[in-house]
């Protein structure tokens, strides 16, 4: 879990962001999950994993201030490639994100009118968990 997602992402980070920063200009964006700060029993490594993506992600933010890179994280706790919320919805499925709904989220968060947001967790998860 480390080396998926907190080593391969800091290895594309070290590749692409100061390309970013040269051009003043960038959008960096990772999928998480409200596990990281919320962690269900018997789920550590999942956990840890997305924990330290997020420490990278929000780390990156701060240290781009300014420069117009940002780094933002999208929380899903699920996602919905089949569409069951819709189409059997259930108390399980309740707070799924369709692939529809986390794009449309990215597209927005890679616009120039989102540059100021930056070092955000945007829930995409419905209700509170």
């Amino acid at each position: 879990m480390l080396e998926q997602h907190v080593w391969a992402p800091y290895n594309l980070l070290k590749a692409f962001v100061p390309p970013m920063l040269a051009g003043g200009w960038g959008r960096v964006l990772a999928i998480s999950t409200p596990n990281a700060l919320r962690p269900p029993g018997k789920n550590s490594p999942y956990a840890v994993g997305k924990a330290g993506m997020e420490t990278l992600m929000l780390s990156l933010a701060q240290e781009a201030k300014g420069s117009g890179v940002t780094a933002n994280l999208v929380l899903v706790q699920a996602i919905d490639a089949k569409h069951e919320r819709e189409n059997a919805p259930n108390e399980s499925n309740k707070n799924w994100s369709t692939p529809e709904e986390i794009s449309a989220t990215l597209l927005h968060l890679c616009r120039e009118e989102s540059r100021l947001i930056n070092g955000a967790r945007i829930p995409l998860f419905g209700a509170p968990l």
